[in-house]
Parts: structure tokens; C-alpha cells; sequence
């Protein structure tokens, strides 16, 4: 409708002259798209397997109740799916923990290399690009989804050390195929690094930089403070539309992190392995599983109680977080059944639901949260492990 018929059209109506400004710029009579739903993925990860009897509601479907570890999440249980059933099939070299860790968000084998972990084949790093980065590059190659990070990676006790385990710092033995990947690494931290020197130029936030104590050190025993600031700043980063990918990982796999807040001296990795009826070890292991839910919790917490600045609800109307795991249990070190816990409405899954699957691969599950993002990914990682599509959760 051309300006001059729409400001005719308004004026038959008996609208005032005064109004015909407001009126006539509404997107209903423009023509213009109306403000575009924020679609976001949050991953959450905690190591070293969990207590499947604690862990897995008995029941499925709707009507499903709560195991101990779990309970703090009773809150979100029209909106969360505990998905029972995925698998990591990925073979190929490296241990449980390395491929449990390294190929979760890959789907893919390992690169060949020299890191040697409990039993296997030594392994190298990862050979796919991970599905939080290939939807951020999905999400960036469009000017209507395009942010200013893309995607934001923050942890908590993850050490300083370079592993198939933790994927931080790497070492100077590298093969050609390495050296292009960390090149690529390399050119994006340069541009994030730009994108902070140009930070004063980018305007007043919506939502103000939550407030940290400059105080708290950097130490295992102030691992509850830190992780609240990792997410109120996480969450305060998507708010601002900074980005619409996070990843929030918690310690390392096989790492020794000691719950002392929870009354716990022994290392998380060492009590995994202890066996199911060695009471003292079960019992603590409960407690540090259900600290990890009760922390996946507070995110989705957050993210209700933070309203959309588009309006139209909750940031977790528009957001799916994702709390998962390198291994189905500790001690069998498997790769069956990992835990999937889903939060939040940013893919449009039918929610507040528990299913059971037969062994799927893990590839099938995030091509069912490209789809829902609407990248419609046909294959993820290995093409074999694909077989029968995207896992059908609408």
C-alpha cells in the first residue's frame, strides 16, 4: 500500500491527523516483517556419567515423575524433555571419555594422535566442527539472525590444559590438518578480540552487566559462586542479543574437582568409578549430580523470569537448553543412554514429555535441533550413523 492511499485509507476511517504518523509506520500496513522470534540453544555439560536409577523417570510420556536427582527441576516439567535412549556410536581411537567428550557435540571420529587416555587407541582432536558452531554459522550467514559474537563459550573449573578432554590450549606438535583448524580458531578470537575494542561504539544495553565481586578467586572451594556468575552473564550476554549460541561446561571430563561445599573431599572422577553398592560413594555422587541439576535449574530460572525485549514472553520461550553428559554411567564408562535433559521452547519440541529410545545415535538427536532452528541439516558427523533421519520430537 503506497503512503499516499494508506494516510487516504486512515483518514476514511476517522482517524485524527494527529495519529496518522503512528498509524500509518504500523508493520501490518507497511508491509514491513513484523519483529522475528529469537531463537536460541544453550548446552550445558557436566562429566563423568550419572546414576541412572537416580536419574531416569520410570515412567514415559506425560505422567512422569521425578528421580532424586532430577527434582530440581520439577518447576520446568511442562516445559522440559528427558530424552532416555541416545547413544554415541562414534568408534575409532581414544577412550570412552575422550570420544564420550570430544565427539558429543562432533558426532565424528577422532583426529589420529599421540594423547593417551585409560585404554584404547592414543587419539588427536576432534575432525567435524561441533553443532553449537555449525548453527552459529548457519545463524551468522543471515542478516536477520546475525549477532554480534555469534556464539559465547563459557566454563566453569574447566583447567588450563590442552586434551581431548577439556579442548583448551594446544600443543606445538601439530599435524597440517590441526594447524588449519587452530588457524581458523585463530581468525575468529582475532575478530572477537576487534569486536571488544569496538565495544563503546555498540550503544547502551538493554539489559545492564550484572554486577561480580571482584573478589572471588579463581579456586575450586568458590566453584558456587563462580558458576551463578557464569550464568547470570550468560544469560545476560543473549538478552542483549550479543549472541544467540552458548555453551556452558562444568569441570572436565575425568577431571578431580572436590564438592567441598557439599561435604565432599574425594575427587568427582575417582567416586564415578567406585561400584553401585559402595553406599558412601552412591550417596555422594547423588549430591554432586544433583548440585549439576540444580544449577542447570537456576539457567533455566533466569532465562523465565528475563522478559523478551520484543515482547511475546519469557527468553525460555525462545530458548532450548541442553544439559548432557560424555557417558551414560561412571563406572561402565558407557556411551549408551547419555543424559539429555531439554529445557525451554527455542526449537518448538512437543515438551513436557519423557521418551524412551533404542540406542539412537546421538547425530539424529542434534539434527533434530538444527531442524528446529531451522537448519535443516540432513546429516550431522558420521553419514552411516544418520540412518533414519532427524529423531521426531515435535
Amino acid at each position: 500500500m503506497k503512503n499516499l492511499y494508506r494516510r487516504q485509507f486512515l483518514r476514511d476511517l476517522g482517524i485524527s491527523a494527529s495519529a496518522l504518523p503512528f498509524l500509518a509506520g504500523l508493520p501490518s500496513l507497511t508491509g514491513a516483517p513484523t519483529p522475528q522470534r529469537k531463537q536460541r540453544l544453550i548446552i550445558m555439560f557436566s562429566p563423568n556419567g550419572t546414576l541412572p536409577n537416580e536419574f531416569w523417570p520410570d515412567q514415559e510420556g506425560a505422567d512422569f515423575s521425578f528421580k532424586s536427582i532430577l527434582k530440581p527441576l520439577e518447576p520446568f516439567k511442562k516445559q522440559m524433555l528427558v530424552l532416555h535412549g541416545i547413544a554415541n556410536k562414534v568408534k575409532g581411537d581414544g577412550d570412552s571419555h575422550m570420544r564420550g567428550m570430544s565427539c558429543l557435540l562432533t558426532c565424528d571420529e577422532l583426529l589420529k594422535g599421540n594423547i593417551m587416555g585409560g585404554g584404547g587407541n592414543p587419539a588427536g582432536w576432534a575432525s567435524n566442527i561441533s553443532i553449537d558452531q555449525e548453527l552459529k554459522n548457519f545463524l551468522q550467514s543471515r542478516a536477520e539472525t546475525k549477532t554480534r559474537f555469534g556464539s559465547l563459550e563459557f566454563g566453569v573449573a574447566v583447567p588450563e590444559r590442552a586434551d581431548p578432554w577439556t579442548l583448551k590450549k594446544v600443543s606445538s606438535k601439530l599435524s597440517a590438518r590441526d594447524k588449519a583448524l587452530l588457524d581458523q580458531h585463530m581468525t575468529l578470537v582475532r575478530s572477537m578480540e576487534q569486536d571488544l575494542a569496538d565495544a563503546d561504539k555498540q550503544g547502551k544495553l538493554i539489559h545492564p552487566v550484572p554486577q561480580v565481586d571482584p573478589s572471588i578467586e579463581l579456586v575450586n572451594d568458590n566453584t558456587p559462586q563462580i558458576s551463578r556468575i557464569q550464568i547470570d552473564l550468560l544469560v545476560n550476554s543473549l538478552a542483549n542479543d550479543m549472541a544467540r549460541i552458548g555453551t556452558l561446561q562444568y569441570m572436565r571430563s575425568v577431571g578431580m574437582a572436590q564438592m567441598r561445599w557439599l561435604g565432599i573431599q574425594e575427587g568427582h572422577h575417582s567416586l564415578s568409578h567406585d561400584p553401585d553398592d559402595k553406599k558412601d560413594s552412591y550417596e555422594k555422587l547423588m549430591k554432586i549430580n544433583t548440585w549439576f541439576a540444580g544449577e542447570f535449574a537456576y539457567l533455566a530460572k533466569r532465562l523465565r523470569e528475563t522478559p523478551e525485549a520484543t515482547g511475546g514472553g519469557s527468553m525460555l520461550d525462545n530458548t532450548l537448553l541442553v544439559w548432557t553428559n560424555e557417558l551414560g554411567k561412571g563406572n561402565s564408562h558407557t556411551l549408551d543412554n547419555i543424559p539429555y535433559i531439554m529445557i525451554g521452547g527455542g526449537c518448538g519440541f512437543k515438551m513436557g514429555r519423557s521418551l524412551k529410545f533404542d540406542k539412537a545415535a546421538h547425530n539424529r538427536l542434534w539434527m533434530s535441533v538444527a531442524q528446529g532452528m531451522g537448519h535443516n541439516l540432513q546429516t550431522f558427523g558420521k553419514k552411516e550413523l544418520c540412518e533414519g533421519g532427524a529423531l521426531a520430537l515435535s
